[in-house]
């Protein structure tokens, strides 16, 4: 299915958004969020999310350094449990809040 949404798509905005709707599904978790690099000022830009209030989605920037930090592994990263997870995270209780 993910071959297909990303072979299908007619441009990025489509495929990341259907993307992280069928992680959310496949994962059975609360909510995904992707994200690109922008090598100018280290930010992690949001190009989809789903299953996330506005309020969290819209915290504030994401920075690489205080961040996940993706280049590490070159792996995506997926933290299934936040409370755990505490010092992966740029804002730690933003996230406990949203559950």
């Amino acid at each position: 299915m993910v071959i297909k949404v990303v072979s299908e798509a007619d441009d990025l905005e489509t495929m990341t958004s259907e993307l992280s709707q069928l992680l959310v599904g496949a994962m059975e978790i609360k909510g995904c969020t992707i994200f690109a690099l922008n090598p100018e000022t280290e930010e992690l830009e949001i190009l989809a999310s789903f299953g996330l209030s506005l309020k969290y989605v819209n915290k504030g920037p994401v920075l690489l350094k205080k961040s996940i930090d993706p280049k590490v592994s070159g792996e995506p990263v997926v933290i299934r449990d936040v409370s755990a997870s505490e010092d992966r995270l740029q804002y730690p209780q933003h996230a406990k809040h949203e559950g």
